[in-house]
């Protein structure tokens, strides 16, 4: 079982034409949680790109979804979708590699100034 990290990435969901805005929420070595404000199809397959990391290129991995979650409130309902990596190539493994280092270094800076922990953002 891989670890999940917990982020807040602005990201984008592009597949069949459509590009939908939103945020990763967790990410681990397999897959990432995208949260939206629409409803997707099971088994969509496209590409998520992620805003990251602070002067550094946006990222981009081909995912499909994998389950749903809905969430949130009356009026604003989030819908929490499981996205699973898929043709992962080198240079999707770096920047995952990168990510990964980033998450860690921040989580064990959060921990050590906000014991209740956070989102890393």
């Amino acid at each position: 079982m891989s670890k999940r990290i917990f982020v807040s990435f602005p990201a984008f969901f592009t597949f069949s034409g459509a590009t939908i805005d939103g945020v990763v929420k967790q990410i681990s070595e397999g897959g990432l949680i995208f949260c939206c404000g629409k409803r997707l199809r099971m088994n969509s397959r496209g590409v998520i790109k992620l805003s990251t990391l602070d002067n550094e290129p946006d990222v981009s991995f081909g995912g499909v979804v994998i389950y749903e979650l809905l969430g949130g409130k009356r009026k604003e309902i989030m819908w929490k979708y499981g996205m699973r990596f898929v043709d992962m190539d080198g240079a999707g493994a770096e920047a995952l590699s990168r990510i990964f280092r980033y998450a860690a270094l921040r989580e064990t800076y959060r921990s050590k100034t906000r014991p209740e922990g956070g989102e890393i953002a």
